[in-house]
């Protein structure tokens, strides 16, 4: 049986090698570790509509990167979508990048703002290098403004409902397919006195649910971290079962295996689905804190600076309070006794961590970024060993079985290189050994 779960777990591994596989153009490219790369790529390759969506999320996360912002603006040219985000993204990138004045030129061009889009591809044809002009239709498309001619898609501003409406009508058809709203989850209580920490952007990050801004972004964020309690019950059981599994007669081995691997595969849904409420909920949060003022972002966060203060005051304050007093020593004649708790080694404290990084500089930008997505739902820890290097972990489990867990999911959620780390009283020591002390 042992033999069929490491079949399983291989075909599992196989199949998710194989699902990063991307065909493009007749073409086989393997997904990078990096989507950044991958995504770059993909745009190099004129597949604009898959590079999209992870440039859409990166540069919410990082919403003042020039170099993201013109690949997400180009990104949404290319594919005709000209919206303010279009805009946006291409004001922010146009400092930094020439070829931006081209995409607004295709921008304004589009939404029949002729002078704009004059200036825009002329701004692009004085400032860009005389090769990068050339692969583009910036000279064509300035000669079709002055002409009032829009080749491109107009944007839809609005869709006018005609004075009759057919039930044959297309219009009617998608009002009559509208979802109805969802009744709104309240906040469990355990939820509403947690001190969360859910990153929005580089600038801003939230402590407690209320702080939400968004009515539905909150309800997105409650579904992800209900969905995380489920997953979290899931984990507990499959370490259970385990357990069970490692005692039991061969006769019930077989069940509990099966059992094993539906809730695994059940632990993979539950994360991905955690993954995209988490998202869905940063994605309208930032879009809100995008449009706020200098003024309302920087109130904000002196706010959260007075929480996280009171909050480490009220952590020191019990841990002071938890520590016992200096015990008395005796004096007699002879020697002096020490009291049996400080004669009594501590017993050792073991626990693994997933490793998903480890470097001697500020990691690169594109770690940075995964790591920023990782931070959306789980927290990242980091120290400096005596070698200087700074090692960034996730989780904190007592058992290698929840570490072995931990570290697919991780390596699921983008970490291809994540690995288990292990700890003795804070101290690194191999996994051989720690699985040795834990009798695991």
């Amino acid at each position: 049986m042992l033999l069929q779960i490491k079949q399983y777990l291989k075909t599992s591994l196989l199949v998710l090698m194989f699902s990063l596989v991307i065909t493009v153009s007749g073409n086989i490219v393997f997904a990078q570790t990096d989507p950044e790369m991958q995504a770059k790529q993909l745009f190099n390759e004129g597949d604009y509509e898959k590079a999209l969506p992870v440039f859409r999320d990166l540069a919410r996360l990082y919403p003042d990167d020039e170099e993201l912002n013109f690949y997400l603006g180009a990104s949404l040219a290319e594919t005709e979508e000209f919206t303010k985000s279009t805009y946006s993204s291409l004001r922010t990138a146009s400092a930094k990048f020439p070829k931006a004045y081209y995409y607004l030129g295709q921008y304004f061009q589009a939404t029949s703002d002729w002078e704009n889009a004059e200036k825009s591809y002329q701004q692009f044809i004085s400032t860009a290098k005389k090769k990068e002009v050339g692969n583009t239709r910036a000279k064509e498309l300035l000669d079709m403004c002055k002409n009032k001619i829009n080749p491109f898609k107009t944007p839809a501003i609005a869709i006018a409902l005609p004075d009759t409406i057919q039930a044959t009508d297309p219009v009617t058809q998608i009002i009559e397919e509208t979802p109805k709203p969802e009744l709104a989850i309240e906040i469990p209580q355990l939820l509403e006195d947690t001190v969360i920490s859910f990153q929005v952007n580089s600038q801003i990050k939230y402590l407690k649910v209320d702080q939400f801004k968004n009515e539905s972004s909150r309800q997105a964020f409650i579904k992800g971290w209900l969905i995380e309690q489920d997953l979290q019950a899931k984990l507990e059981q499959i370490g259970q079962l385990r357990q069970a599994y490692e005692s039991s007669h061969d006769s019930v081995k077989t069940d509990l295996a099966g059992q094993i691997l539906t809730l695994e595969q059940d632990t993979y849904q539950l994360n991905q689905q955690a993954r995209n409420a988490y998202l869905e909920a940063n994605e309208k949060e930032a879009n809100y804190w995008g449009q706020a003022s200098e003024s309302e972002i920087n109130n904000f966060r002196e706010t959260i600076q007075r929480m996280q203060d009171s909050i480490r005051e009220a952590a020191t304050a019990k841990k002071l309070a938890a520590t016992p007093t200096a015990p008395l020593v005796i004096l007699t004649d002879t020697a002096v006794v020490q009291p049996a708790s400080e004669m009594t080694p501590s017993a050792d404290v073991v626990v693994y961590k997933i490793q998903i990084g480890a470097y001697s500089k500020t990691p690169p930008d594109w770690v940075q970024r995964q790591f920023k997505k990782l931070s959306v739902i789980r927290r990242i820890d980091q120290y400096t060993d005596n070698k200087g290097v700074t090692v960034y972990t996730v989780g904190e489990l007592k058992n290698y079985q929840d570490a072995l867990q931990m570290q697919k999911q991780v390596k699921l959620e983008g970490i291809q290189d994540a690995i288990i780390a292990a700890y003795k009283n804070n101290e690194r020591i191999s996994v051989s050994e720690a699985r040795k002390i834990t009798e695991q």
